[in-house]
């Protein structure tokens, strides 16, 4: 198995199976993970916290491996998520990047870059013109 593939098969196991307890194995205990908000998260219990975030708003179908390219102990894939809101049940497509430093079968690095705009576009909870808006210098309007 390429190690790309050993990524997807990580993430689908713990989103789409839900196997939370499973990033204790597939994580590095002291991993640091630069995300997609500000900051990183430390640890495998940081993960954990990230994860449930993230499945508290999406069920996941799929995650698809769109690209991967490997340097030494780094490979960077390409994603395709696939899913629905867990709440709107609205469909959920979006792309993202994985970049990983492995040692072994473990994850001991990460960058995530998901479309995280996108993404609450699709669940409703921003507008769908959000990113269009915001490059013509709009600000968002944010009701109580």
């Amino acid at each position: 198995m390429s190690d790309a593939q050993l990524i997807i098969d990580i993430y689908k196991r713990v989103l789409i199976e839900e196997n939370i307890a499973y990033i204790s194995e597939a994580f590095a205990e002291d991993i640091v993970v630069h995300d997609f908000y500000s900051g990183a998260t430390t640890g495998a219990k940081e993960m954990i916290v990230l994860a449930q975030a993230l499945m508290a708003q999406i069920i996941y179908d799929d995650i698809q491996l769109v690209r991967g390219i490997q340097t030494g102990d780094w490979c960077a894939v390409v994603v395709r998520v696939l899913g629905r809101g867990r709440t709107s049940d609205r469909p959920v497509d979006v792309l993202g990047t994985v970049t990983v430093r492995l040692q072994g079968s473990q994850i001991c690095e990460a960058y995530h870059h998901l479309d995280i705009v996108s993404m609450f576009e699709q669940l409703g909870l921003l507008p769908e013109d959000t990113t269009v808006q915001c490059l013509a210098g709009y600000r968002l309007e944010v009701a109580d």
